[in-house]
């Protein structure tokens, strides 16, 4: 199974600087895991991505592909965590546990155009 989520998500320091601004249940993390997790769904919802009918152990090819090249890889890499609570939330995958996800590859690009994550479910 193959997906394209189009454009960014957040970087680990916008997701710290978010976590910083804690204010009771709703605090900015909180609204923006909810924002992207609804963009991510939708783009299932647009590419026909459909949940599996037996849940098998997977692995995860993420492949990065940046808009510039003035972010830190590991802090692109950390929109994983959006990714994979949509892939939760949308059916796709059992849990995130390393019961159902065994691992993950990650690749980088640039594209100052296209900015995307080009994300390949595969068994394990």
């Amino acid at each position: 199974m193959t997906f394209t989520i189009q454009g960014e998500l957040p970087s680990l320091n916008e997701i710290i600087d978010a976590c910083k601004r804690r204010r009771g249940k709703w605090n900015a993390y909180s609204t923006m895991k909810e924002k992207e997790t609804k963009r991510i769904l939708q783009e299932f919802m647009v590419q026909g991505v459909r949940p599996p009918s037996i849940y098998r152990p997977v692995r995860i090819n993420f492949r990065w592909i940046s808009g510039s090249l003035k972010k830190d890889l590991d802090n692109i890499a950390a929109g994983k965590k959006f990714i994979l609570d949509a892939m939760v939330k949308g059916g796709i995958l059992k849990n995130d546990t390393q019961e159902q996800v065994k691992g993950f590859s990650d690749s980088f690009e640039l594209d100052r155009t296209n900015p995307r994550i080009e994300v390949e479910v595969m068994n394990a």
